[in-house]
């Protein structure tokens, strides 16, 4: 696509569009990738993982961590077999920080922003989470600023030079 005519709120739109995909979406990617491995290198399945914790993902439950929600894709209904592909970002993050099977530092602080030259994984799950997190908030952080931004998405174009060509088609068409 090109960017050569696109004026600088534009241009941020679609760098910030970019951002959201790669962290959001390849964070997934990655965060799946980190779940499956571990799963993989020990020989056990996702089942059988969640059946050992589920001592501990019930006491996340109850202490709202886990919503009703992912309870329900941690232990689907009987004949379905549980897996990381209908998962999200926050639930992925939630079961390699608290179950035991994936062995993290359970001492890393999840608080703080690790330093640069923390390359652990605990690390770079902290800063996908926080990297995140600081692009839906700055993109949330009124309800006038969400429902203002809402309305935003609904009429702006991610190309505006096609934008432009199609209006004045419909100039064309229409004197």
């Amino acid at each position: 696509m090109a960017t050569g005519g696109l004026t600088p709120t534009a241009k941020n739109r679609i760098y910030l569009f970019r951002l959201q995909i790669l962290i959001i979406d390849g964070g997934l990617l990655v965060l799946r990738n980190i779940l499956d491995q571990s799963l993989t290198a020990k020989g056990i399945t996702l089942s059988v993982c969640l059946n050992q914790e589920m001592s501990t993902i019930t006491k996340l439950k109850s202490r709202g961590v886990i919503t009703q929600v992912q309870y329900d894709q941690l232990f689907p209904t009987v004949g379905q077999v549980p897996t990381t592909s209908t998962m999200d970002i926050t639930l992925i993050i939630c079961l390699l920080r608290y179950l035991k099977f994936f062995g993290l530092n359970k001492k890393f602080d999840w608080k703080a922003m690790p330093l640069s030259t923390d390359v652990t994984v605990e690390a770079d799950i902290c800063r996908l989470k926080a990297f995140r997190n600081r692009i839906l908030v700055r993109r949330s952080s009124s309800a006038l600023k969400i429902q203002q931004t809402i309305n935003d998405f609904k009429i702006c174009s991610l190309d505006p030079e096609e934008e432009k060509r199609v209006q004045e088609e419909i100039n064309k068409s229409c004197p």
